[in-house]
């Protein structure tokens, strides 16, 4: 996925648009009025992140009030391509305030990201820590880290 839709806004053929944090859909919005078709929506978001979703229950915005908004729940299938990307982000991110890439010396790093990582992706897959083997998912993570910073680290970056 292009950098620039990491963190964005995309607007949906449904008329609803999706929110998208490190190339993982969060929130689908529809404006309020319009029928949600969700089956429909969760496919165009999935087709649009390259993920199997689906839409959790439609509430009325608090921010905005001419909206409704639904969670967007990755298949639990998925969590190691939602770690992958969360992956790739931390790398980013560490290259952007460090100028460096990491390297394995950096396990309070490692560690950290991968903690966030997995916690924020539970929660995108809707499940619970009785539900995951943290461990089982540590080392493809921090191989997509580490390929990830040297990615980050190349001159064509």
């Amino acid at each position: 996925m292009a950098s620039a839709r990491m963190n964005s806004w995309i607007t949906l053929p449904t008329a609803g648009e999706v929110w998208l944090e490190y190339g993982v859909p969060m929130l689908a919005y529809l404006p309020r009025g319009a029928d949600a078709d969700a089956a429909r929506m969760a496919g165009e978001i999935g087709d649009a992140c390259a993920l199997p979703v689906h839409l959790g229950e439609w509430h009325d915005c608090r921010h905005e009030p001419q909206w409704r908004e639904a969670s967007v729940i990755v298949e639990a299938s998925a969590l190691d391509e939602v770690l992958r990307r969360r992956a790739a982000a931390a790398a980013e991110i560490y290259w952007d305030r460090y100028r460096t890439e990491h390297t394995p010396l950096d396990s309070d790093f490692e560690d950290e990201s991968y903690a966030e990582a997995l916690n924020i992706a539970m929660q995108c897959c809707g499940m619970g820590w009785t539900q995951v083997d943290a461990s089982a998912h540590r080392q493809a993570f921090l191989a997509a880290l580490h390929a990830a910073a040297r990615e980050a680290g190349s001159p064509a970056h």
